[in-house]
């Protein structure tokens, strides 16, 4: 049975999808963003690989979130680690449900109040992060340069299809703009990391928590953002000028 035009609008405001503002190491932005969404009635549905975080429309509750780093942790389609079993098992068993994992990072909620504290230690806390992303995060800025890279050659050779010379120009400009994007993307993760890293250290050796990571969070979320309308904005212009073309043509 196929909805109506209305239907499908309605359905499609009952989800929202938004790119995170917490760096992918900042354990307690996400925590807090995912407990002020849902306080404003958006329950977390689906915490995709690309970044992308599915929301869906609910009463506003008080919920917990909590999450733990796994160095093992894959994704389920690739089939789950015995530590990273045991662990989303342990967690469980304490009143946690499972509701995503972002990369290394395995997020859980449950009702305000319901559920044991997962780590209360934070020093033991924070040595689980730097243990977790050891020997991942160096690999990660390559794979973003790697896919930078893919990205911007093939939006500059649409630009070049179009037989312009004005896009053929702008097109070297485009694959430069990408990676220097890209670079400054892994750069801040990578020095906004350790710069977190050494300022949770400090602050817990002396009986404080872990360092906020909120600059970081927002300023790879606008590096994030403008990519997508650039490329975006190149791929309309790309398609519009192909076609164009090829009406002029006829």
């Amino acid at each position: 049975m196929s909805l109506t035009k209305k239907e499908t609008e309605m359905k499609y405001q009952e989800f929202r999808r938004k790119l995170p503002r917490c760096a992918f190491f900042d354990y307690r932005g996400v925590e807090n963003e995912l407990a002020e969404m849902a306080a404003d009635g958006w329950q977390i549905e689906q915490v995709h690989i690309n970044g992308l975080w599915v929301y869906k429309k609910a009463r506003p509750a008080e919920k917990d979130f909590t999450v733990v780093f796994c160095k093992d942790a894959r994704y389920m389609r690739y089939g789950q680690t015995q530590s990273q079993e045991e662990l989303e098992e342990a967690c469980i068993g304490l009143g946690w449900e499972k509701i995503g994992q972002w990369g290394k990072m395995i997020i859980f909620s449950a009702d305000k109040g319901t559920a044991s504290p997962l780590e209360t230690d934070e020093y033991a806390r924070l040595q689980s992060v730097k243990y977790a992303l050891q020997n991942t995060i160096i690999g990660g800025a390559f794979y973003v340069l790697f896919v930078a890279s893919l990205i911007g050659f093939s939006a500059s050779g649409l630009l070049r299809m179009t037989d312009s010379q004005w896009y053929s120009g702008i097109s070297d400009i485009y694959n430069i703009i990408i990676e220097v994007t890209a670079l400054i993307y892994c750069l801040v993760q990578i020095g906004g990391y350790f710069f977190w890293l050494k300022k949770s250290e400090e602050n817990i050796s002396v009986g404080g928590g872990a360092a906020g990571a909120e600059k970081i969070g927002r300023i790879v979320y606008l590096i994030v953002k403008c990519d997508w309308w650039f490329l975006g904005i190149t791929l309309v212009i790309a398609a519009v000028s192909s076609l164009w073309l090829i009406v002029t043509s006829l």
